[in-house]
């Protein structure tokens, strides 16, 4: 079938998403948590089926992150990644309208087969 590539030529595999359907992500950057180690949030992330590749920084994630536990939500990292990615599960596009700061990502689902940029 047809798929999406984004992708650059530098990748190496722990930066790099090959789903079904040709679907395949890449973050070439490493985010802070990563640089300065904190609990890691490696990129692409995953959790359960959902993979995101975000860049920027939600300045508000530490507030979301508190109602997302509050909501059951379990985290592994410290990271606005994961807290990102779990906002989208909860709140799908909705997510979008709690979010603070810059940035950009992509969220695909392999269950729904869908792909989410913003």
């Amino acid at each position: 079938g047809m798929g999406l590539i984004a992708t650059n030529t530098y990748a190496v595999p722990e930066m790099l998403y090959h789903g079904e359907n040709g679907v395949l992500l890449h973050h070439p950057f490493l985010k802070p948590e990563v640089l300065y180690g904190k609990k890691r949030a490696n990129q692409p992330l995953k959790r359960e089926n959902l993979v995101i590749v975000f860049n920027g920084e939600i300045y508000n994630y530490k507030e979301i992150k508190e109602k997302l536990k509050s909501l059951g939500y379990k985290f592994s990292t410290n990271s606005d990644t994961e807290t990102l990615l779990w906002a989208y599960k909860e709140w799908g596009k909705d997510c979008l309208q709690f979010l603070r700061g810059m940035f950009a990502f992509c969220i695909y689902d392999e269950e729904k087969k869908e792909l989410f940029l913003c």
